[in-house]
């Protein structure tokens, strides 16, 4: 068996490593065994890289389990579908100045791959321990919808929650005239004094809502921001747990404006989130580069980088893998406070 080079950990009275065994890796202990279930084999005792060995290398090791990262100023969800990825990302990441979101899986992907949060968690804290990256890592319950699905990911101990609104985001409004849209709003006063006909100042850009600005982003978003509300009072407010606002999976961009409605009214309800994912102009599809106008991305990315750090929290970039034509205005315009998601590609 040969030993992966970076993994050799000593503790007081053992030293522990990972193997490259004939069928599988192994976790390899040498004095006082902590706690790792395996059995004896040439002379050394080889624990397998199972759930339960997991929880025991995380409380060993607690480099080895993911940690609320969004706080920092660069990072990047790297998504590795299959669990066999993650060294080579590490790799990367020990070259930049950022740190990775190792773990991160939506209900959908779990689903096509056949995989739970658990698994995708052990794989990631493995590989952390193979490769001696000790700056630490996220885990993203990642696109998530409801009340269980939250649950299951915060259950596995994971420490960022991505919250999916589209399916209380009403899609077909942004469409409607501006007839059928007088037509469809109910009256709330409170918000009516808060942004019909006003203008915000965000750093050197402004954030403008006409009448009917106003009234077709509460008939879009009005139904998303109490479900994101609920869930955060629900499930979040006492968890040490970064959480995202998804409202990026709809049929039309999110304008400036539509994103300062939905940031200030959150935060006027007492959530506290990370992150915002706009549905930015153009396509961001997996694993080729954008598709668009730059001009126009550039223009409005402005915008939503302004309101971003004028309200204190920072982007979120979905489908962000391959998209080397924008990087660089996603890097300047956001002063180099972002967090990117990825599909695995990288």
């Amino acid at each position: 068996m040969n030993v992966y080079p970076k993994s050799e950990h000593r503790l007081a009275n053992a030293t522990v490593c990972m193997v490259r065994g004939k069928d599988a890796d192994y976790l390899c202990v040498s004095g006082a065994n902590p706690g790792f279930a395996g059995e004896m084999s040439d002379g050394a005792f080889l624990a397998p890289l199972t759930h339960e060995n997991a929880e025991v290398l995380r409380a060993v090791f607690p480099f080895t389990a993911p940690k609320s990262v969004l706080g920092e100023r660069r990072t990047f969800g790297v998504g590795d579908r299959l669990g066999i990825a993650t060294p080579g990302h590490l790799r990367v990441f020990e070259a930049y100045d950022a740190l990775p979101v190792l773990a991160q899986q939506s209900i959908r992907e779990l689903n096509l791959t056949k995989r739970t949060f658990a698994d995708v968690l052990d794989c990631a804290s493995f590989a952390v321990f193979r490769e001696d990256f000790q700056r630490g890592f996220g885990a993203d319950g990642d696109h998530l919808k409801t009340d269980e699905e939250v649950e299951y990911a915060l259950a596995n101990g994971y420490t960022m929650i991505t919250l999916d609104c589209s399916e209380h985001i009403r899609n077909d409004a942004a469409a409607w005239t501006d007839e059928a849209v007088d037509a469809a709003y109910r009256p709330r006063a409170d918000w009516e004094a808060l942004y019909c006909d006003k203008t915000f100042a965000v750093e050197d850009q402004r954030v403008s809502f006409s009448q009917r600005d106003f009234r077709r982003a509460s008939l879009i978003y009005g139904d998303a921001l109490d479900h994101a509300a609920r869930i955060y009072e629900t499930h979040l407010r006492s968890k040490a747990v970064d959480f995202e606002i998804s409202i990026d999976e709809t049929a039309t961009p999110t304008t400036p404006a539509q994103h300062y409605f939905v940031a200030s009214e959150l935060l006027r309800r007492g959530v506290q989130f990370a992150t915002i994912a706009p549905r930015f102009c153009g396509e961001f599809q997996k694993g080729i580069d954008y598709i668009g106008d730059l001009e126009q991305f550039e223009a409005e990315l402005r915008v939503h980088a302004a309101i971003a750090r004028s309200l204190g929290y920072k982007l979120s970039i979905h489908s962000g893998s391959d998209k080397f034509s924008v990087f660089p205005l996603i890097g300047r315009l956001t002063q180099g406070n972002f967090h990117v998601k990825t599909a695995g590609t990288n």
